[in-house]
C-alpha cells in the first residue's frame, strides 16, 4: 500500500511548522515513544505545496545512541506483517538475523545482544533507482534490555500537528495533543489525496481534504452564501478573480509562458480564463476564470489545483481575491465572498 498526501497552502499570516506522526501502535511489550516522521515548513504569505508518501513496507531498526533524543544512523531489517527479527552480536557489531514468523499480524524484534539497545520501528521506501532503501522511523524504544522482545500492531493512522519545535527523527516524549489539527486514516484514502492547510479568521490552523474533482458537479450553492442569492442558480456564471505576481527570479517572458500554460489548462478543464496584462510592468497579471453552472467552491478549488501545477515559491497570489455571480435574474452580479487567501477559500 502506498499513500501520497499532497498538501497546499497560501496566505498564512505566519510560518507554520507542520508535523506528521503515526498514531501509537498496539503494543505487546515495552512502551514506545512516537517519532517525528515528517516535518514541513509552510511559509507565510506564499503559495506552496508539500508532499508526504506513506508505504506499508515495514522495518525494525537498531539506532546508535544520541544525546539529542533522535533516531539516527539506524541499521534495519525490512519485515512483512506477521514477521519479527532478532538483533544479535556480530563480528562487526550488532546485526539483524533473518525474518521469523509471528503468531499474528504484528511485526516485532528481540534484543538478543549482550547489552541494552535503542530500537525502532518504521517504514521503508525506495529512493532513486539503484539507491539504497530509505528507512523512516515512526516509533522508538530506548535502552531495551537484553533478551527482551517487542511486538507491534501497526495501523495507518496519521496525526497532524501545527507549530511544534521538532525535527524529523526526533523522539517525542511530551504530550502534544493540544497542537493536533487533524487525524487521517490512510486506509480510507485513495493512492493520492489532496489537502489544504489554511488559517481561519481566529488564527487557528485547519487541515482539510480537498474535494474530489472527478465527482459530478451540481449547481447548488453552499447554504453559507449570503442572501439575496437563492440556493440554486441554474443559469449562474461564477467569476473568480485574483492577481498573480512573480519576483525577479523569473523573466517576464517566462512568466508569460507560465500564464499561457495556465490558460491552456483551464481550457482543457472546461474553464474560461481571461488575462489582463495591465500590470505587466509590476510583474503581475490579473486573472479571471469562469464557467457557467459550476459552484463557487468547485470553481475555486479546481482553479487552485491548476495554479499549483505551474507556479512555485517565486510566485505569489494577491489578496484581492473575489468571486461574484451573475445570471439572467441577477444582471449586475453579486459578490459572494472575499476570502483572506486562496487557500482559505479552498479550505471552505
Amino acid at each position: 500500500m502506498e499513500k501520497i498526501l499532497v498538501i497546499t497552502y497560501s496566505g498564512l499570516s505566519k510560518n507554520v511548522n507542520l508535523l506528521l506522526c503515526m498514531a501509537p501502535p498496539g503494543l505487546i511489550g515495552q512502551d514506545s515513544n512516537i517519532v517525528a516522521w515528517k516535518v514541513f515548513a509552510a511559509i507565510a504569505n506564499q503559495l506552496g505545496t508539500i508532499q508526504a508518501t506513506y508505504t506499508s513496507r515495514y522495518a525494525v531498526g537498531e539506532n546508535q545512541p544520541d544525546t539529542d533524543n533522535r533516531v539516527e544512523k539506524s541499521t534495519f531489517r525490512e519485515l512483512a506483517k506477521g514477521q519479527s527479527a532478532d538483533l544479535i552480536d556480530g563480528p562487526n557489531g550488532p546485526a539483524w538475523g533473518p525474518p521469523m514468523y509471528t503468531p499474528d499480524e504484528s511485526i516485532g524484534f528481540r534484543n538478543m545482544t549482550s547489552s541494552k539497545r535503542n530500537m525502532s520501528v518504521g517504514i521503508v521506501r525506495d529512493r532513486d533507482p539503484g539507491s539504497e532503501l530509505a528507512y523512516e522511523p515512526t516509533f522508538a524504544w530506548t535502552s531495551v534490555p537484553a533478551r527482551i522482545s517487542v511486538r507491534v500492531q501497526l495501523t495507518p493512522m496519521l496525526l497532524c500537528y501545527a507549530n511544534l519545535d521538532y525535527k524529523e527523527k526526533d523522539i517525542i516524549r511530551a504530550d502534544i495533543n493540544s497542537n493536533l489539527i487533524q487525524t487521517i486514516n490512510l486506509a480510507d484514502l485513495g493512492q493520492v489525496s489532496y489537502w489544504v492547510l489554511a488559517e481561519d479568521p481566529e488564527g487557528r490552523y485547519i487541515l482539510s481534504q480537498a474535494p474530489d474533482f472527478s465527482a459530478s458537479n451540481n449547481v447548488e450553492l453552499s447554504s453559507a452564501l449570503p442572501s439575496p442569492l437563492p440556493r440554486t442558480l441554474p443559469d449562474v456564471r461564477i467569476n473568480y478573480s485574483l492577481k498573480l505576481s512573480w519576483n525577479s527570479n523569473i523573466q517576464d517572458s517566462d512568466a508569460e509562458e507560465t500564464i499561457e500554460r495556465i490558460v491552456a489548462t483551464c481550457n482543457t478543464k472546461g474553464l474560461i480564463c481571461r488575462v489582463d496584462k495591465g500590470n505587466h510592468h509590476d510583474h503581475a497579471f490579473d486573472l479571471t476564470v469562469f464557467r457557467k453552472g459550476l459552484t463557487a467552491h468547485r470553481l475555486s478549488t479546481t482553479f487552485a489545483s491548476i495554479l499549483l501545477e505551474d507556479i512555485d515559491a517565486n510566485w505569489s497570489v494577491g489578496e484581492e481575491i473575489y468571486i461574484n455571480a451573475a445570471s439572467k435574474d441577477h444582471k449586475e452580479g453579486l459578490e459572494l465572498v472575499a476570502p483572506k487567501s486562496l487557500a482559505w477559500y479552498y479550505a471552505k
